[in-house]
C-alpha cells in the first residue's frame, strides 16, 4: 500500500511507499496519498496528528460539529475550494503530474472524491470508505479512463 499522514511507522517498518508510478502503453500514472500538498501536515506535523486523532475521537462521541471545525480549520490552511479550479490541493498535485510527465493523477488524503481534467492530465481523488458507504476510483492504465465509484455496503 502507499502511506501517508497516518502511517508513519509502517513506513520505517514496513518499507511502504509514499508513492508510486505506473507505465503503461505509454502513458504514465502518479499513485500518492496526498499529504505531501497539506501545509498543515508539512508544516505542523504533531499539532496535526493531534487535531487529526481528536476529530476521530469527536466523531465517534457523536461531536460531529468539533470534526467539522478541524475540518474547516484544516480546508483554510490548505486552500480547499469546492471549485478545482481554485483549490490550492489540486493546483499542487496537477503541477506534481505534469513535473513527472504523468496523464493521471491518482491521490487521496482530503477524503473528497473528484474527477477533474485540467492541462492534460486527469486527477482522481477516490474519497474514502466510512459509514457503510464506498468511495473508490477505478482507473484504466492502458487508456486513462477514470470513473469514481460510490456505492452503499
Amino acid at each position: 500500500w502507499l502511506c501517508g499522514n497516518h502511517d508513519p511507522v509502517t513506513s520505517c517498518t514496513r518499507g511502504a511507499a509514499h508513492e508510486w508510478t505506473l507505465d503503461a502503453a505509454g502513458r504514465r500514472t502518479l499513485l500518492l496519498h496526498g499529504d505531501r500538498f497539506d501545509w498543515f501536515v508539512q508544516h505542523t506535523p504533531a499539532l496535526a496528528r493531534l487535531a487529526s486523532w481528536t476529530g476521530a475521537a469527536a466523531g465517534r462521541m457523536g461531536a460531529s460539529s468539533v470534526y467539522a471545525w478541524l475540518a474547516a480549520v484544516d480546508g483554510w490552511f490548505n486552500g480547499h475550494d469546492r471549485d478545482p479550479r481554485r483549490c490550492a490541493f489540486v493546483r499542487r498535485a496537477l503541477a506534481l503530474a505534469r513535473a513527472r510527465g504523468a496523464s493521471t493523477i491518482v491521490v487521496g488524503h482530503d477524503h473528497n472524491p473528484l474527477l477533474w481534467h485540467a492541462e492534460g492530465v486527469t486527477l482522481v481523488r477516490p474519497g474514502a470508505c466510512d459509514a457503510g458507504r464506498l468511495r473508490a476510483a477505478r482507473v484504466d492504465l492502458l487508456t486513462g479512463e477514470a470513473a469514481l465509484v460510490d456505492e452503499m455496503l
